[in-house]
């Protein structure tokens, strides 16, 4: 289970890190993040998770009721430490 948390997560930084110099003029209403990025979250996530696609969608919109799309690029380019923390809280949050 840790190992899969760890490849998860891993992918979702990797996402993170392609995508930072994309526009967030794309981003839809409240924090609904840019389609093109929320497609990638979900396709690795699936990937990573072994086809968990319930719990995938759940940590995308948990992560989208938190933070902005600028805010958590913002949190990946000044503290990678925290972006894993977040994305743990969102993965627990999503077994309840």
């Amino acid at each position: 289970m840790r190992r899969l948390f760890v490849a998860h997560v891993s992918a979702i930084i990797l996402l993170l890190a392609f995508s930072i110099g994309s526009s967030t003029a794309t981003a839809r209403s409240a924090n609904r993040w840019p389609a093109a990025f929320e497609r990638s979250f979900l396709v690795n996530c699936n990937a990573t998770s072994g086809g968990l696609v319930a719990a995938c969608r759940c940590e995308l919109r948990w992560l989208e009721r938190r933070y902005t799309y600028r805010q958590i690029t913002k949190i990946y380019l000044r503290d990678q430490r925290r972006v894993v923390r977040i994305l743990r809280r969102a993965a627990l949050a999503c077994k309840r």
